[in-house]
Formats: structure tokens, C-alpha cells, sequence
């Protein structure tokens, strides 16, 4: 091995060990990274492998503890551990479902990597889907956790996914409650799965 490549080597070492907490592939990469390898399992039969693969895909770039609080806003605070832990579980499972039902639609679309911008503590991955019929743009709203990208939110067309249901969610909770929000997320689950 080349002196050259010794000294690299002993550089990122280096700075792994000095800064732990640094991930060294980008936001956008890890985004290009993830949808490689979700259009590829889509393109694998439909089975349960399939589908625990790509849950652990969503596992792994979801954050699901800040997006379910986030959803929730303010009344994240007022549910006690079994509530929050009913809440994100029914989040995980319709981020699922949906990826699950629309996988044939989602294949059909060439992404386009445009850029990353960072603004504040977020980290915005722009990019485009495009089938050809039709364009739409799409930003990833990331942030580390533990030196991984994770996704907070998905903005399509300048709606913010999150925003559009944290305000329907809080309506939910402020006019019925809590128990009546999950029963309506479970129903709907339930409705997406069969």
C-alpha cells in the first residue's frame, strides 16, 4: 500500500476519533442512497422479506420519537407513555402501508438529485420526481441523530406533509380527544391494509 493511502487512512481515523458524532456522507447522499435501495426491493416480488427490508429501510431513516412528537405539538407533552407509544405506532404503520400500496406508482418516476441546503439545524435535500406525464419537487427535511441522517418531514409541491397533519391532528385531539385521533388512525390502517 502507498504511503499516500496509509496517510489517508490514519487522517480518517483520525477524525473519527476526535469527532464521533460526524457523519461523513451527506444529507443528499444518504437520501440517493436509501431510494436506491427502496427501488430495488420494490422490484422484487411482493413477500414478507420484502416487506421487513423495506420496513427496516424506514427504520433506519425515520425518526419516528420526533416526528410523532412533532405531529402533536404542544399536546405531545399531556399524553402519558402508553398514548405516545399508541401514536407512533400507528404513524410507523401508515408510513408503511403507504409505501407498501404505491410502490408500482412510485417505480414509474426518475428522481432528480438537485441540491442540499442547510438552514438552521435542518438540512434540506431538493429533488425532483418526474414519470414523464407529469414533475413534482420534493424536499427532505433531515437532521443528524447519532451521526445518521434521519428524515423530519417531507415537503411535496411547498406543503409540508408534517404541518398538513399536525394541524388536522390537533383539531382532532381539541374537539374529541386523543382516544377518538388513534381510533381514526387505527380505522384507516386497517382500511389501507386489507
Amino acid at each position: 500500500m502507498s504511503i499516500k493511502k496509509n496517510i489517508l487512512k490514519v487522517f480518517f481515523i483520525f477524525l473519527f476519533l476526535i469527532f464521533p458524532n460526524v457523519s461523513f456522507a451527506s444529507a443528499k447522499d444518504t437520501i440517493h442512497s436509501k431510494q436506491n435501495i427502496l427501488f430495488n426491493l420494490l422490484t422484487k416480488p411482493r413477500s414478507s422479506l420484502r416487506n421487513q427490508q423495506i420496513k427496516h429501510l424506514f427504520d433506519d431513516l425515520i425518526n419516528y420519537d420526533h416526528l410523532s412528537c412533532s405531529l402533536l405539538e404542544y399536546q405531545w407533552d399531556k399524553l402519558n407513555d402508553f398514548q405516545k407509544s399508541e401514536f407512533k405506532k400507528v404513524i410507523k404503520k401508515i408510513i408503511e402501508i403507504n409505501y407498501y400500496n404505491f410502490n408500482d406508482k412510485i417505480l414509474k418516476f426518475k428522481i432528480y438529485y438537485l441540491e442540499e441546503l442547510n438552514i438552521n439545524s435542518d438540512t434540506i435535500v431538493k429533488i425532483n420526481a418526474n414519470n414523464g406525464k407529469f414533475s413534482v419537487n420534493i424536499d427532505f427535511v433531515m437532521r443528524q441523530f447519532n451521526r445518521k441522517w434521519h428524515i423530519m418531514d417531507i415537503i411535496i409541491e411547498d406543503v409540508s406533509i408534517a404541518e398538513s397533519f399536525k394541524h388536522r391532528f390537533l383539531n382532532i385531539i381539541q374537539m374529541h380527544g386523543f382516544d377518538s385521533l388513534i381510533k381514526m388512525l387505527n380505522t384507516y390502517v386497517l382500511s389501507r391494509s386489507s
